[in-house]
């Protein structure tokens, strides 16, 4: 049984645009399609893509679920219709559906179909990532600080986000993105699956690693959800789980796999206080191919309380510990003043959690740079015991 949550209201301000993102405050009309719970005022997001660009007194509707259940998504409504402006027409570019079969599919150019200009590209059978060191994280916080650690080891690499759809669905809600390329640390992004706005689109993970490296050039790529993750406090109900499929996909074409681990020393949740549950059920059910796990010097507890993790899971065959540095990519995130953050708190609140990612970017840009070779010898694929 699927719910959903609309409301009729009148756009009062436009706060911020971008050209494929905008900030609105929406008064709330009297005469609610769904609840009565929500304050009279709120925040809302359209995209102009999906919803003509709204101005002050356009009537529009919102979807206020997420406000109110208090999900993270930065406290926002969505704008589903503007009502005061003429329809989104189909532009007549591309085929592949996103949020296919639901009131809201939209269609994207891919570039696997015959119409894009990389078709010629992807269709050769051959294509590998040619040792590319592929990070995956978990969460969409962990991306600027593994950005940072692959330009602070060498600037002159090429970084691309493959963005999934365990999260956020468009990457126009990210403003981290946005500050990334921004600042030079990310040059381009591909969505993949469900999510959509990336410079590129591909239709699956697989062929979304391959445009990040055959299309885009990247010498390093990152892989996470969008901003937010599904989680039941159960050890697989949760979207954490894709980024073991990351894993095995890049390893499958040929990558290098490196896996960022999910730590923190501040959560107040003890399932996400050191390793979360999710970060080791990744590695117990989901991820089959072998790994390199950076660790930051700095903080040597790290190292070993994943000795002892890798151990327990009968593992540590099967992943490489590797030493890195956290505080060159720290610095530089801090010199360029993009704004970072894990479950509201900042990097000074809980440094571990974004050394730890800064020196799995530090790793990613070593083996860009000298080659898997520099790298120790890797581990074997996951077998039952």
């Amino acid at each position: 049984m699927t719910s959903t949550s609309l409301r009729r209201g009148v756009v009062a301000s436009v706060d911020d645009v971008q050209n494929d993102f905008v900030v609105l405050t929406v008064d709330l009309c009297d005469d609610p399609i769904g609840t009565e719970c929500l304050p009279v005022t709120v925040k809302a997001c359209a995209y102009p893509g999906l919803a003509a660009t709204p101005r002050p007194g356009d009537l529009v509707i919102v979807n206020t679920v997420g406000l109110e259940l208090g999900l993270g998504t930065g406290g926002f409504g969505f704008v589903l219709v503007n009502l005061s402006a003429s329809l989104p027409q189909h532009s007549g570019k591309g085929h592949i559906v996103r949020l296919r079969y639901t009131p809201l599919q939209l269609t994207v150019l891919s570039v696997e179909e015959e119409s894009s200009p990389y078709h010629a590209v992807l269709k050769d059978p051959a294509l590998t990532l040619e040792g590319t060191p592929v990070v995956s994280a978990e969460l969409h916080s962990a991306l600027p600080a593994i950005a940072a650690g692959v330009k602070a080891y060498d600037p002159s690499l090429t970084v691309c986000y493959v963005m999934t759809d365990g999260g956020a669905l468009p990457i126009a809600f990210s403003r981290t993105v946005r500050e990334l390329k921004e600042q030079g640390l990310v040059q381009a992004t591909v969505t993949v699956g469900h999510a959509f706005g990336g410079d590129y689109e591909a239709v699956n993970l697989f062929s979304g690693l391959l445009t990040a490296r055959h299309v885009a050039r990247a010498d390093a790529i990152i892989v996470s959800k969008g901003p937010g993750i599904v989680g039941t406090g159960t050890p697989l109900g949760h979207t954490g789980m894709e980024q073991g499929e990351a894993l095995n996909a890049a390893y499958r074409l040929g990558g290098t796999a490196v896996l960022t681990p999910r730590f923190s020393d501040s959560d107040d949740r003890e399932r996400h206080r050191g390793f979360s549950h999710h970060f080791e059920s990744v590695l117990r059910f989901c991820v089959y191919c072998p790994t390199y796990i950076p660790v930051p010097v700095e903080i040597p507890s790290v190292g070993s309380e994943l000795r002892s993790a890798l151990t327990t899971l009968g593992v540590s065959e099967q992943h490489r510990i590797v030493e890195s540095q956290g505080e060159p990519g720290l610095r530089l995130l801090e010199e360029t003043g993009v704004s970072v953050s894990t479950m509201g708190r900042p990097l000074d609140a809980d440094k571990a959690y974004f050394a730890v990612a800064s020196a799995s970017g530090w790793l990613a840009a070593r083996a860009a740079s000298e080659g898997a070779e520099s790298l120790p010898e890797p581990g074997t694929c996951w077998r039952p015991r």
